[in-house]
C-alpha cells in the first residue's frame, strides 16, 4: 500500500496507511457538498467549537480588566496565557487550512507572493511565482509535515516566516519585523543581534542541560512506580551512557541553571503521571470501578516509558557529539 494512498468516508478524505485526514484543517465543508459549493454550511465538527472559544475570550478579558483591581489582578497572569492560547485554537479552528498551506510552501523553500502593483503585474517571474504558489498541494503538503532533525532547520525557519508574515498572533510589529529580519539573515550567514547566543561560560549548552532535566523525570517515574532509586538511576544512566553519579549530580547542578521551581516541577509531573498509572493498576487488580481504560494509561506512560527513555538516550549522545 503506497502511503498517500487514500480513501473517503462521510465526505472527507483519509490516508490509508493511518488514517489520518488529507484536509485536517477543513472543518466547515459539508459531506453533501459539491466541490466549491456555498449553499451547504453544516460543518463536520460542531460549529458551536467557534461559539464556546470566543464566550471563553470574552469571559477572560471581562475577568482581567484593569478597572478590578486587586480582584481581575489576581491570576491575571495564567488568564492573559490561556487567552492567547485559546486564540490560538480558534485560528486552527477556522484557518487551520491556511496554517497548513503556509507550512507547506516553506517546507519547498517557498513562500507568499504578494499582489503585484500594475507596473509588474505581468511580469513573467512573478506570473511563474503565482503559477507555483497557487495550488491545494501545498496545503496537503503543510499538514503532514513534521521536521524533527536538524537537517530540516531551515524548512523549519521558513515556515515560522511564513506564519509570522501571515498571522504573528497580534504580536507587535516592531517585534515581528525583528524576528522575521532576524530569521533570514541566518540564510546569509548573518546572526542578528536578537538571535546571538549570550556569552555565559557555561560546560553544557541548553539542549543537554533540558535533556538532563528529562533524565531526572525519567528517573523519578520509575521510583514512584516502585523501582528502587539506585535501580532506577542505574537503568537511565545506563540508556544515557553515564556514570550514575554523574546523573545524581544534575539535579544539583539544574536547580542552579533552571531555578528549583523547573526542576521540582518537572520530578512532580513525572510522579504524578506515575502515580496515577500505578492507582489505576492498584483498582484493577481489586475488581474496583475506575473510569480509566488502556488508552488512559499509554497516555500517562507515553513521556516516559521504555521507548521514551531509548529516545532521550539517543537524542543525549547525538547533543553531546553535536
Amino acid at each position: 500500500m503506497a502511503t498517500d494512498d487514500t480513501y473517503f468516508e462521510n465526505g472527507r478524505e483519509y490516508y490509508k496507511a493511518t488514517d489520518n485526514p488529507v484536509w485536517p484543517g477543513r472543518n466547515r465543508e459539508h459531506p453533501s457538498a459539491k466541490p466549491g459549493c456555498r449553499e451547504h454550511h453544516g460543518p463536520l465538527i460542531e460549529t458551536a467549537l467557534v461559539k464556546v472559544l470566543l464566550a471563553r475570550l470574552d469571559d477572560l478579558e471581562i475577568g482581567s480588566r484593569p478597572s478590578g483591581g486587586e480582584v481581575t489582578a489576581a491570576g491575571k497572569d495564567n488568564k492573559a496565557f490561556s487567552a492567547l492560547s485559546i486564540a490560538g485554537q480558534l485560528v486552527r479552528c477556522v484557518a487551520g487550512w491556511a496554517i497548513n498551506h503556509q507550512i507547506g510552501l516553506g517546507s519547498e523553500n517557498l513562500k507568499y507572493v504578494p499582489l503585484q502593483p500594475s507596473g509588474t503585474r505581468s511580469h513573467p517571474q512573478y506570473l511563474q511565482e503565482r503559477s507555483i504558489v497557487d495550488s491545494h498541494v501545498h496545503e496537503k503538503a503543510g499538514a503532514t509535515f513534521h521536521p524533527m532533525d536538524d537537517g530540516s532547520a531551515e524548512a523549519a525557519r521558513k515556515c515560522l516566516v511564513n506564519l509570522l508574515r501571515a498571522n504573528p498572533g497580534a504580536m507587535p510589529t516592531w517585534l515581528q519585523v525583528r524576528t522575521i529580519q532576524g530569521l533570514e539573515a541566518l540564510d546569509y550567514g548573518e546572526v542578528q543581534p536578537m538571535f546571538a547566543p549570550l556569552a555565559t561560560g557555561r560546560k553544557r549548552d541548553l539542549t543537554v542541560l533540558r535533556l538532563q532535566l528529562e533524565a531526572l523525570g525519567m528517573v523519578a517515574f520509575r521510583q514512584t512506580l516502585g523501582s528502587l532509586k539506585k535501580d532506577a538511576v542505574a537503568e537511565v544512566a545506563g540508556v544515557l551512557n553515564v556514570g550514575a553519579n554523574t546523573l545524581l549530580s544534575w539535579e544539583t547542578r539544574l536547580r542552579s541553571e533552571f531555578g528549583r521551581l523547573e526542576v521540582d516541577r518537572t520530578i512532580s509531573f513525572a510522579q504524578n503521571h506515575a502515580s496515577w498509572i500505578k492507582e489505576a493498576r492498584k483498582r484493577r487488580l481489586r475488581g474496583e470501578e475506575f473510569d480509566f481504560d488502556a488508552g488512559d494509561i499509554e497516555m500517562h506512560e507515553a513521556d516516559y516509558n521504555d521507548e521514551a527513555l531509548m529516545k532521550l538516550g539517543a537524542q543525549y549522545k547525538a547533543a553531546l557529539a553535536g
